[in-house]
């Protein structure tokens, strides 16, 4: 009986610092990309291309970064990519990208993601 309480309590402790050591490990993360720039400023909450939400969507802020093939793919639709701007996208909100969904949803009006559908479109 007691070695099948040891062996539980020796699983425990070492589920427990386990998770201590991989929760440690992430902050570190955070701090060490606040620290070269990479994370999003929580006083304006802008987003930054290639950081959390915006990341998962490729925004990007500046348009002329977009590369040529995501050009073409966006020209595809029935507005071309010249005219397309987050700020006549369907899920462009007072400021905010609603298909951003975590760390900051607030995009430059002049920026661009291949998410972007035309105003009054329905559905993602």
């Amino acid at each position: 009986m007691n070695a099948r309480r040891d062996f539980l309590k020796n699983i425990f402790s070492l589920s427990l610092a386990s998770s201590f050591l991989l929760l440690g490990q992430n902050v570190f993360s955070q701090e060490k990309k606040r620290r070269k720039g990479e994370t999003q400023d929580p006083k304006t909450c802008d987003a930054k291309p290639g950081v959390d939400g915006a990341g998962g969507i490729n925004y990007a802020a500046d348009k002329s970064k977009v590369d040529a093939k995501a050009k073409a793919q966006a020209d595809k639709n029935t507005i071309q990519f010249a005219q397309q701007l987050c700020s006549n996208c369907h899920f462009f909100d007072n400021g905010a990208c609603t298909v951003i969904t975590s760390g900051c949803a607030k995009v430059n009006p002049q920026g661009w993601c291949p998410t972007w559908k035309q105003n009054g479109s329905k559905g993602a």
